[in-house]
């Protein structure tokens, strides 16, 4: 039987499908002008088309897009000219979120209907008496971070808290290798080679347009490793697979190969050295289950392809990697001497939108009494027993939520947030200097509250004083000041420096002009190998060492892996992009559970049976979905929309890449 996705797969033109399919074009066509004029489907009401600039702001990588308008409402979206490769099925389909089922219509307090001020009030009454107050920002780097931060300091034991930054991982790490005091970012205009390690780069990842594009031209070579076949992997001309948690074990033995090979000289290199003859080849081939000569090949095409870089940090869904691995993963750079050279890690100038935060994870375990979580679009996959581990017995928690998922249905309060084209939103990228807005272009529906509304009622229950100009508003016509200032950088093709006056900026930004600035500081890095100290050769080598087979629990066999898109952070699918992705399985959707099929002929199922799966977190039942790519012993799943996220347990450190798993037919 024909399905929907075959009829996708084969439908790039219908000159190459009409063969390949007895279904008659013209039926599809009549077909689908009947479905469109039945009487009672709605018929848009007529008014004036305009085309607004804007960005979205669903996912990290902010595409630009334009924004078809009748009158005042949103009926379609298209990319931009400056949008490199076209917009997702995600963003096509952005302008139908504010009518979602999922939306919150208003907010709540334990579960019942509440105005801000109700809210408010209870937040207040639950940080009354000097308790601990943390605010969890997921998209830090944004002017509303900066409002978070103001509303923290305003308090004596406020916290502004962000979890760990996946794209900047490594970068950070490798800025520790160079003193600590460096802000770095990778050189995609030059860069030959490009090894990612779990990381996502061409899909969804900020800052890789311009990776993409040169892809595109044959200009840079992408080589994947990782533990399952992701659309980075598909897209990328060499994947590599990986056993489950064994990224540490190949970032050293790929260390070894290359140090084998004739390393250049780097501070530490004798130390360093040191620490890799105690963890041979063999070893890390039996560890990461790739043949030695694979290691050695990898190496000589690295060395013989530069400038390259290795780009760690994880994904969306599986969260970080352990900060030893990260280390090894700079160490690497370093080694490849593309630490402080063009196409590799370069220095990267300030971006006034940055500034100290708390990592999520450094807080003391069960310190937290009141905890205010932003969980905005495109924020981490993050499991609830990593935020519960900081909270203290009793701990209140408020939300602010589009959408009634996730930690909304845990928290005592939740502020209904607006939707997508409802208030500004914004897309600040993690690893450079960008600033993108997203402007309101629809009315806000009735009920719904902005962060900064909320925080400044919060404010006035909790007698706190916030300064002038407390509004997102303001704020970001501050940050587009501080930019001016600057001098630096350029919006929509026109020097900042240019520009007579802040207003110029703020007008360009407002439209839909994205705020660049890619002029590297002159600034010499010199990095130095890890493992100066025997403490930290320990530290790295039992990382390294920390998942073997045997540490598998008595009767669970299979490694369970957290898979998903970045997108899906956004919290709700509109229905163009259900029909595309999940009902047409070009991206395997929550409620799915992936398998090698002889991992399951080996448990006596099939595709499509319902299965329990079971980690000692707990259990999901989902459909079996049979598939070569998953890797042999392990169990594939979407994290987010079907509770397998509850599934994995975090360890001390805030990771939690794999679980450990039995599967059963239900």
């Amino acid at each position: 039987m024909l399905k929907r996705r075959d009829i996708l797969m084969l439908g790039g033109g219908s000159i190459v499908a009409l063969p390949l399919t007895p279904i008659p074009y013209k039926l599809l066509d009549d077909t689908a002008i009947w479905t469109q004029n039945w009487p009672w489907i709605p018929v848009p009401k007529a008014g004036a088309a305009s085309v607004k600039n804007s960005v979205c702001t669903l996912c990290r990588a902010g595409c630009a897009i334009a924004v078809r308008m009748v009158d005042d409402r949103p009926i379609g979206v298209m990319p931009r000219g400056e949008a490199p490769g076209g917009i997702c099925a995600l963003a096509f389909g952005s302008h139908q979120l504010p009518w979602h089922k999922a939306r919150l219509r208003t907010c709540l307090l334990d579960g019942k209907p509440a105005d801000c001020a109700g809210v408010a009030a209870a937040v207040a009454n639950a940080a009354a008496g000097g308790k601990t107050v943390a605010v969890l920002d997921e998209r830090p780097g944004r002017a509303m971070s900066g409002l978070y931060r103001r509303f923290a300091s305003a308090m004596e034991k406020g916290i502004y808290a962000t979890p760990v930054i996946q794209e900047t991982a490594t970068l950070e790490a490798a800025g520790q290798l160079c003193g600590g005091k460096s802000k770095l970012r990778y050189d995609w205009s030059k860069a030959a080679t490009v090894l990612s390690v779990g990381a996502p780069l061409l899909d969804g990842w900020p800052g890789a347009a311009e990776l993409i594009a040169r892809r595109a031209k044959g200009e840079v070579k992408l080589i994947h490793a990782g533990s399952n076949y992701s659309r980075q992997a598909q897209l990328s001309e060499r994947f590599i697979p990986l056993a489950p948690g064994s990224e540490c074990a190949f970032a050293l033995g790929l260390a070894g190969a290359l140090m084998a090979q004739g390393a250049p000289k780097a501070d530490g290199l004798r130390e360093f050295e040191s620490i890799v003859s105690r963890f041979p080849l063999e070893r890390a081939s039996a560890m990461t289950a790739l043949k030695p000569e694979t290691f050695k090949e990898l190496a000589q095409i690295l060395a013989g392809n530069s400038p390259a870089v290795v780009v760690g940090g994880g994904d969306f869904a599986s969260g970080p990697f352990e900060a030893e691995t990260e280390e090894l993963l700079a160490a690497l750079n370093v080694l490849l001497g593309s630490v402080g050279r063009e196409g590799g890690i370069i220095a990267r100038p300030e971006w006034p939108g940055e500034a100290e935060s708390k990592r999520w994870n450094e807080i003391p375990d069960g310190s937290v009494d009141v905890l205010i979580a932003d969980r905005a679009a495109a924020g981490f996959a993050l499991p609830w027993n990593v935020i519960e581990r900081k909270l203290a017995k009793g701990a209140f928690v408020a939300a602010i939520s589009t959408w009634n998922e996730g930690l909304a249905t845990r928290a005592q309060a939740v502020v209904a947030a607006p939707a997508p084209m409802e208030d500004w939103t914004e897309s600040a990228q993690a690893d450079q200097a960008g600033w993108a807005v997203a402007p309101a272009v629809l009315k806000r529906q009735e009920g719904a509250v902005t962060p900064d509304e909320f925080l400044t009622a919060l404010a006035a229950a909790m007698s706190l004083q916030l300064g002038d100009g407390f509004g997102i508003e303001d704020e970001m016509k501050s940050l587009a000041a501080k930019i001016h200032a600057s001098k630096k950088g350029e919006a929509s093709g026109q020097k900042v420096s240019a520009m007579a006056t802040a207003d110029d900026l703020w007008k360009a930004i407002s439209e839909g002009a994205a705020w660049s600035d890619q002029a590297a500081p002159a600034q010499s890095l010199k990095p130095r190998l890890p493992g100066a100290k025997p403490e930290e050769m320990e530290r790295l080598l039992a990382v390294a060492n920390s998942h073997p087979p045997k540490s598998k629990p008595e009767g669970f066999p299979l490694a369970l892996l957290a898979t998903g898109w970045v997108a899906a952070g956004a919290g709700a699918k509109p229905p163009l992009a259900r029909k595309v992705e999940d009902e047409s399985l070009l991206r395997r959707p929550a409620g799915r559970a992936a398998m090698n099929p002889s991992t399951a002929q080996g448990l006596g199922l099939k595709n499509g049976d319902a299965v329990k799966v079971e980690t000692r977190r707990g259990e999901q039942q989902m459909t079996l979905t049979l598939d070569d790519a998953v890797l042999p012993n392990a169990i594939e799943s979407e994290v987010v929309g079907g509770g397998a996220m509850e599934l994995f347990e975090a360890g001390p450190d805030g990771t939690w890449r794999q679980a450990w798993a039995r599967v059963r037919r239900a």
